[in-house]
């Protein structure tokens, strides 16, 4: 069998749920900005921006995890997509815990599972499955 076969699998699928995940940030973004000015509420340029930058990074992250494991045979990249994919999977668990009861079932659901999937992900390059 090949290595990393498992990896570029769960790679491919990481790598489009958190693009999905990115868009679908973007959309609910476009639509919280243009229902503060709907309803003259306003919202800050500054946090805007701060917006903006955590949806780069999604996409960022969506890029990484899903080519990144296609590039494991090199030994420095192997080193940091599992540091890579160790730090995303706690974060996305701290987030989970951090946002528990805010966000309703779904979103909260997933980003459990993204966590979990992740923490899976760094798991098969250690074994090199």
């Amino acid at each position: 069998m090949k290595t990393y076969r498992y990896t570029k699998i769960l790679g491919i699928f990481i790598g489009i749920l958190t693009l999905l995940l990115a868009l679908g940030f973007g959309y609910l973004l476009l639509v919280g900005m243009g229902l503060s000015q709907a309803f003259a509420s306003g919202i800050d340029h500054a946090t805007t921006q701060l917006f903006l930058i955590a949806l780069i990074f999604l996409l960022l992250f969506g890029g990484i995890s899903c080519f990144g494991p296609f590039w494991l045979q090199n030994k420095g990249w192997r080193q940091f997509y599992i540091f890579y994919s160790i730090a995303l999977g706690i974060c996305f668990l701290g987030v989970y815990f951090q946002t528990k009861g805010a966000l309703g079932n779904l979103f909260e659901a997933g980003i459990l599972g993204m966590g979990i999937l992740y923490l899976l992900q760094g798991t098969l390059v250690i074994t090199k499955k």
